[in-house]
Formats: C-alpha cells, sequence, structure tokens
C-alpha cells in the first residue's frame, strides 16, 4: 500500500508507543498505551521517520482506519436548541429531554463480565450523519406529541 496516495484523506492511527520518543510534537508518549493519532498530508512526513526509527527487534502493531468526523459544533447548537424547542412544549426541563432521547435513540446493548447491559451513547461521539439522524429521530417524535419548531 502506497501511504502517499492514501495521506490525502484524514485517517486515524493507532498503535503502541512505547518506543516513541518523548520530545515527539506529533505523539505523546504513554508508555504502552494505545493513542489515536490524526494522520494528515501535513505530517505523514513526521510518521514515516517515526516509523523508521522504531526499535525492529520487538514487535509493532500499527491500524489505519478511515476516521469519521464526529458531530459538529453547529450541529450540538441544533441540538440543544432542539431540546429547547420541545422541553417548552412538553414542560419539561431541557436536560430531562436530552436524558429521555438519548434513552429512547441512543441506547445500545453490549456485554459487560458475561452479562448484558444497556448503555446510552453520548452525543459527543457521534459522527455528522449519525447526529442529523439523531435530530430527525427527535424531531419525528415530538411532532407525535403535536410539536413542531417555534418560527
Amino acid at each position: 500500500m502506497n501511504l502517499s496516495s492514501n495521506a490525502k484523506k484524514y485517517l486515524e492511527m493507532t498503535f503502541n508507543t512505547k518506543q516513541l520518543l518523548k520530545t515527539d510534537k506529533y505523539l505523546k508518549r504513554k508508555d504502552g498505551e494505545m493513542i489515536k493519532w490524526a494522520l494528515t498530508k501535513d505530517n505523514l512526513p513526521q510518521l514515516i521517520e517515526k516509523l523508521k526509527n522504531l526499535d525492529f527487534t520487538k514487535r509493532w502493531r500499527v491500524t489505519v482506519t478511515d476516521a469519521k468526523l464526529n458531530r459538529s459544533l453547529e450541529q450540538n447548537e441544533r441540538l440543544w436548541e432542539l431540546y429547547t424547542s420541545l422541553s417548552n412544549h412538553l414542560g419539561i426541563e431541557k436536560d430531562r429531554i436530552h436524558e429521555l432521547c438519548g434513552f429512547k435513540f441512543l441506547r445500545y446493548q453490549t456485554e459487560i463480565a458475561g452479562m448484558p447491559v444497556e448503555l446510552i451513547k453520548s452525543t459527543t461521539k457521534l459522527t455528522t450523519s449519525e447526529m442529523t439522524e439523531y435530530q430527525q429521530q427527535i424531531e419525528v417524535w415530538g411532532q407525535t406529541m403535536g410539536w413542531g419548531w417555534d418560527y
């Protein structure tokens, strides 16, 4: 795979950084921990240099995945306007609306210690497309209770 041709995409890199220099301005040393790093065409040469300088008597794992854009600040601002509008319509505090909508639309199941549990995904972890879908779900739900945007 030619890294230069793929550098045009923003990629997320995760790898063990035990051998990286403490003075590295792109990667913070966290002994034994995995860290994430956004790869751009501008910082690709520094990454290549760091990879070349790794101690190859040790085993390393490098994972490259497409980065997903997290929800924007504008989307978050609109979300809270939506919560406020629903809050005014339903007579419920907007923080309760936030909790209710998270429970209703962002709930998922997983296992912890072999036991099924339900968790709620934070809106800070949503991608831009997930945030759009989440807000659309809230709007449709609000409309079933007679809500509409106050223009």
